[in-house]
């Protein structure tokens, strides 16, 4: 039976560079996961509460990554012009909430919410009370 020497050598600085390019591939790994995950949660806020119409602000999620100096940056952000109006709301004329947004002495852009309004309302009709003059949707 002959000799069997083994012979292993370790150095701090190869084991923590090790270390440390394995932790560094987890954060990419974690950075590019939650660059998918963000924009889904977001997504499916917005169809939760049916906050769309051609569905801009649905597909205008974007994100950034950046690493510099051991800093790991991800951005994800809405490049639609009116996601922010969507997210927080608009104060109208009179009274609201409380929003950065508001139309000041303008209304909302009705002609532009109609097609909106009807694609919610159809199978409804609006009737009103001759005796009261009050409004309410009914079904078709």
């Amino acid at each position: 039976m002959g000799n069997f020497d083994i012979r292993i050598e370790f150095s701090a600085d190869d084991v923590a560079s090790d270390i440390a390019e394995s932790i560094e591939a987890g954060i990419e790994d974690a950075q590019r996961e939650m660059g998918k995950t963000l924009p889904r949660i977001a997504q499916a806020k917005l169809r939760s509460r049916d906050a769309m119409f051609n569905r801009e602000v649905l597909k205008g999620f974007r994100e950034k990554k950046s690493e510099g100096g051991g800093i790991y940056e991800l951005r994800v952000f809405n490049t639609a012009e009116h996601a922010s109006y969507v997210e927080h709301g608009v104060r109208g004329v009179w009274a609201g909430t409380s929003t950065k947004h508001e139309y000041s002495t303008k209304r909302p852009p009705v002609e532009e919410l109609l097609p909106w309004v009807e694609r919610k309302l159809a199978g409804w009709r609006l009737v009103t009370s001759t005796q009261t003059g009050q409004s309410q949707l009914v079904p078709v």
